[in-house]
């Protein structure tokens, strides 16, 4: 399991918890403190393949969970549409597009 920068338990965790879309797991791990929803968590790390909590969110369709991870992220500073993306380069409106969550890919939308 690779992460980027911090605790690589709340990382992976959180990326889990935002794959499932799992609201009340997200708020636990976001309000230890020791997780970015921006982070950069390993998947496949034999392949070089990473991922954030948000395109794990985003290629699910979980927009509750989305939204508070955009909160968190946003709490922050920075763009996270635009500067977040995954191994493949792809942005978290990418990913939703490509992954056909057109509800997602709406609501970013709305979002510009």
């Amino acid at each position: 399991m690779f992460c980027e920068r911090s605790n690589h338990v709340f990382s992976f965790s959180l990326l889990q918890a935002s794959l499932g879309g799992h609201l009340p797991a997200v708020d636990y791990i976001l309000g230890k403190g020791e997780a970015d929803p921006t982070e950069k968590v390993g998947t496949l790390p034999q392949e070089g393949a990473w991922s954030t909590p948000l395109h794990a969110a985003a290629t699910r369709g979980h927009l509750d969970v989305l939204e508070r991870l955009m909160e968190a992220a946003e709490g922050g500073g920075g763009n996270v549409l635009e500067g977040t993306v995954d191994s493949e380069g792809r942005t978290v409106l990418e990913t939703a597009e490509e992954e056909g969550q057109k509800n997602v890919a709406e609501f970013f939308k709305d979002m510009n």
